[in-house]
């Protein structure tokens, strides 16, 4: 369970936009007001899964 807000689409795709700007993930994190492992995982996420949106979750059993 997150411990804290998820980061939205929006701001994934600010954080993707400023990344093509070539700006690092300490500025990115500043600018958008977020915490550096917050960014840190969200680009890998975009990475990732290629996409902007939460990923599906899984029903419980």
């Amino acid at each position: 369970m997150s411990r804290g807000k998820n980061v939205t689409s929006n701001q994934r795709e600010m954080i993707r936009v400023l990344l093509d700007q070539n700006l690092s993930q300490v500025q990115i994190s500043k600018k958008l007001e977020l915490s550096l492992c917050s960014v840190q995982n969200a680009i890998k996420h975009i990475n990732k899964f290629g996409m902007l949106e939460n990923a599906p979750r899984a029903p419980r059993k």
